[in-house]
């Protein structure tokens, strides 16, 4: 019993002082894919694109993603975002699931571009080799030309991730 004491110790301070997270992968880990979105909130599709970039070392499962929702529910032709994404669990290149949060921008509204920020919950299954597909859930809350507007979107992507 005190030998498992130990070992529950040393792994303990192991993990502590370790500069890496534990369970995090040292390689970059990059992901892009296409598809398609269904706004929950006001019945738009459209095409959807998303990339993000894992680099991996110090930082651990953060990582950098940007969004494209075109068509977005009223006035607004396009939603862009760009922001951080948080590995929550991961089995690369089977499994990936990721917290994302975002600074977002509805372009081509003829009232002048509104901005706000969300984030949601992405997945991702790999298929064969480097070919996957991908979930994404996400809500964003927009400020500016006629008041407050939140856009809820699910897409489905086709992904390429290595």
């Amino acid at each position: 019993m005190a030998s498992v004491r130990r070992m529950i110790a040393a792994a303990a301070v192991v993990t502590a002082v370790s500069p890496v997270p534990a369970g995090a992968d040292d390689g970059i880990h990059v992901a892009a894919g296409i598809g398609g979105y269904g706004a929950l909130v006001g019945g738009a599709r459209g095409p959807a694109a998303e990339a993000e970039v894992y680099p991996g070392g110090r930082w651990g499962r953060w990582g950098v993603r940007a969004a494209y929702f075109g068509g977005v529910p009223g006035p607004c032709a396009a939603l862009v975002a760009a922001g951080a994404t948080y590995t929550a669990a991961a089995t690369r290149p089977h499994l990936h699931v990721a917290f994302h949060g975002e600074l977002a921008a509805a372009v081509a509204d003829p009232e002048g571009i509104r901005a706000g920020a969300g984030g949601g919950v992405q997945t991702q299954v790999g298929v064969v080799g480097p070919l996957a597909v991908g979930g994404d859930l996400a809500a964003y809350l927009l400020a500016g030309g006629g008041g407050p507007a939140l856009h809820v979107v699910a897409a489905a992507t086709v992904r390429a991730s290595w």
